[in-house]
């Protein structure tokens, strides 16, 4: 049976209890890097009139996932903020320690900031709940793509 909630409701409710409960700033680039590429995958399966799984079986880096579903150039700023998350996970997921992580980390809170619709409180110290809020805005950019390609 076909959930009938509207897509940002369902990946709202996906989501974000399972962010909120992440303690640890690493598992939650990781997670939050997980929700946007599926949230990306889900948009470019709407806007080919495909199922998400048709998406999944592509296998495509998170590079090409990306480019074919934002391929405006207007979503320039937001392409580059995914590729510094994405670039940030490959530093948590491949090495042990990595100096250019928090770099990654800055480079896609920094783009977001300039790019995000719902504007971010970055004068907030708890540096963990500002990459967590960040990557709220950043799974919500994609899924506002998406709601356009939504059909009740």
């Amino acid at each position: 049976m076909k959930d009938k909630r509207h897509v940002i409701e369902r990946w709202w409710q996906h989501y974000s209890p399972e962010l909120d409960r992440i303690t640890d700033y690493e598992l939650l680039v990781l997670k939050i890097q997980i929700a946007v590429e599926d949230a990306l995958r889900n948009l470019l399966a709407m806007r080919l009139g495909a199922q998400d799984e048709y998406i999944v079986d592509l296998d495509l880096t998170f590079s090409r996932l990306l480019r074919l579903a934002l391929p405006s150039a207007k979503d320039q700023l937001l392409q580059q903020a995914f590729l510094a998350l994405n670039r940030a996970r490959n530093q948590v997921a491949h090495h042990v320690q990595n100096p250019k992580f928090m770099r990654s980390i800055n480079e896609f809170l920094s783009l977001m900031s300039k790019t995000a619709t719902h504007k971010i409180d970055h004068t907030q110290k708890d540096r963990q709940q500002l990459l967590r809020d960040t990557g709220y805005a950043a799974i919500g950019e994609v899924l506002y793509r998406a709601a356009k390609y939504w059909k009740e």
